[in-house]
């Protein structure tokens, strides 16, 4: 009798054993993947921030073309400087800033694409920084170079961004798989541990890995959703950005030689805003960004497109006007 007594209690004790390590195993290898997703995000934020750093130095070179001085000399060093270490922490990784090291093939392959570009994009910034502090304006030809340098490598980082996204979708929808595997291996424990003998605890074991679970789920969640709003919108402004904007005009386009109509595109930069950072700091700068985003979404209607394609640049597609003076009255309501 004792014998018989014994083996409902040691069965419910292995249960709760087995519960207890799928839960710890669950937690630990959800919080390696939630990690990882952390530094999904600060990567593809890293890799779409590479776009607008080579925007900055084409816009750069283009001032010092027309002689615009130390404010575009020191806008060039810096982006140029930034957008180099960056792509060295990019390529090879930094724990320190939150990119891990080691690319699968198909990124390899994409960066072994954007190596040429890079290389010319730097080598022709480089010369015309050394021409800017020789006190000499930069060489309309070298200035155009640089542009097309710099367009060309904007598109081969664009596929990089979206190959980073890609990879770590793939992860997040294997996070989920092996989540579910653990969960039914949980359910299957607490079946057959009911079979054998109910506890009031086995309830609250259960009810405890179920909270646990849609946190983790939630979390999972949010980052998803946050690494979809950078890829195609600016966090400060909260327009959409380069990427976005270009699959907006397409269509815009498309539409309009469909059904008719006039396509506008306008084109909008703010002068002296880098003196405004430098005299007012980068908070001030930020707000004055943002209360020109408001400004463009307040004068144009909810069919028409603003976006932030820059630093202080800034694009508006109007799409079904039937007079070109349309546009005209919209520029003039912004200003």
């Amino acid at each position: 009798c004792i014998r018989d007594s014994r083996r409902p209690l040691g069965r419910y004790v292995m249960a709760l054993t087995a519960i207890a390590l799928l839960a710890i195993a669950s937690t630990v290898l959800t919080s390696t993947a939630l990690a990882r997703q952390e530094k999904d995000a600060g990567v593809v934020s890293t890799a779409a921030n590479q776009i607008l750093l080579s925007g900055q130095i084409s816009e750069a070179a283009r001032e010092l073309e027309v002689g615009k001085g130390q404010i575009a000399e020191g806008v060039l060093r810096d982006s140029l400087n930034q957008l180099t270490q960056t792509h060295v922490d990019l390529k090879f990784g930094d724990e320190e800033v939150g990119i891990p090291g080691g690319m699968s093939p198909e990124l390899t392959e994409l960066y072994d694409t954007l190596q040429p570009h890079y290389r010319a994009l730097v080598g022709r910034a480089g010369g015309i920084l050394l021409l800017a502090e020789a006190g000499l304006a930069a060489p309309h030809m070298q200035v155009e170079e640089l542009t097309a340098d710099a367009e060309l490598y904007e598109t081969a980082m664009s596929s990089i961004v979206f190959r980073y996204q890609t990879e770590a979708e793939g992860r997040v929808a294997n996070l989920r798989v092996l989540e579910y595997g653990l969960l039914s291996l949980t359910l299957i424990v607490l079946l057959l541990e009911a079979l054998f003998l109910f506890r009031p605890a086995a309830t609250a074991t259960r009810r405890r890995w179920e909270e646990q679970l849609q946190s983790h789920i939630t979390e999972r969640e949010d980052d998803q959703r946050r690494m979809s709003y950078l890829a195609r919108f600016d966090p400060l402004t909260g327009l959409i950005n380069r990427f976005m904007f270009s699959d907006r005009l397409q269509n815009a386009i498309a539409r309009a030689r469909r059904d008719g109509g006039l396509v506008s595109l306008m084109f909008l930069d703010l002068d002296e805003f880098k003196a405004v950072n430098d005299r007012f700091g980068h908070t001030t700068g930020d707000e004055l960004l943002q209360q020109v985003a408001e400004r463009l979404r307040e004068a144009v209607r909810e069919s028409d497109t603003g976006a932030r394609i820059g630093g202080d640049e800034f694009t508006i597609v109007l799409e079904g006007s039937e007079r070109v003076e349309d546009a005209g009255h919209v520029a003039t309501k912004i200003l």
